[in-house]
């Protein structure tokens, strides 16, 4: 059997309320040459019953317990026969029905050393759009104190990797809970090629209810402090945005924190 372009994995749990529109997403993109991977972690809410109902459309799938979202796409990576492979969260959508054609384009066009091809997610709260993630990439190496963004300016929602990183890279450290995924990023970053970006809107990405957490948020500081001391990176300005934000949560609207963060982007951009 010959192996499809795109591998596209979601894993989920107890996420019977958007799951559907995850999966349907997928299967109504015009583009047809991908396979689906869906890794549950033994959900009890009906989520494995609307998987079910995705049968048809999915090459693989596994419902049992793990021990996270990183321990799930590992489970996942091990059954990818793509020649590119990318992660799709359960409460997020492929940003319309071409998303995966225009994506193949790029990819077939792709130069042999390109590794990771990334695109722009929107970032929504409760429908309203609070901002669109993804932006040319510049090195955290670059002078990373004046990084605005938390560690990368990838956004990682269906970032394309090539499959040949799982062999050269390994797969994701199931320590982190939370932010893994940029811990990845950087091991393919830092002595590979640098990942290119493509000004095309690839997924609409829900909030999750992260910003209402407190406790989430400080375990999101802690692992970006950890992963910053794993490649000998100082906290950068992102960083301590972010934790100036969550200190003075209740007197400083969520909205007004994103527009200052945008202006810093700007700003930054103009240097």
């Amino acid at each position: 059997m010959t192996a499809p372009l795109i591998s596209i994995i979601v894993a989920t749990y107890e996420s019977a309320t958007s799951i559907a529109a995850c999966l349907e997403s997928v299967v109504t993109q015009q583009f047809t040459d991908y396979e689906l991977l869906v890794v549950d972690g033994g959900s009890q809410d009906g989520t494995v019953e609307i998987i079910q109902r995705y049968h048809p459309h999915i090459r693989w799938w596994v419902s049992e317990p793990d021990g996270g979202v990183y321990d799930a796409w590992n489970k996942a990576l091990a059954q990818v026969r793509g020649e590119w492979f990318g992660f799709l969260g359960s409460d997020d959508q492929l940003a319309g029905p071409h998303v995966l054609g225009q994506l193949a384009v790029q990819l077939r066009a792709a130069e042999p050393q390109t590794d990771l091809i990334y695109g722009q997610v929107d970032l929504r709260a409760q429908g309203r759009l609070v901002m669109r993630l993804g932006q040319p990439w510049r090195s955290p190496w670059v002078w990373p104190w004046t990084q605005l963004d938390m560690v990368l300016p990838l956004a990682h929602p269906m970032a394309m990797h090539r499959q040949r990183v799982i062999e050269r890279y390994g797969r994701f450290d199931t320590d982190f809970h939370i932010a893994g995924d940029t811990d990845y990023i950087l091991r393919l970053t830092r002595t590979g090629p640098t990942p290119r970006f493509l000004p095309l809107l690839l997924v609409e990405m829900d909030s999750g209810g992260l910003s209402t957490q407190p406790e989430r948020v400080t375990r999101l500081l802690e692992e970006m402090a950890r992963i910053r001391r794993r490649y000998a990176l100082p906290l950068g300005l992102g960083w301590h945005l972010f934790r100036w934000r969550t200190l003075l949560r209740g007197r400083i609207e969520g909205g007004r924190f994103h527009w200052l963060l945008a202006y810093y982007r700007r700003l930054r951009n103009t240097l």
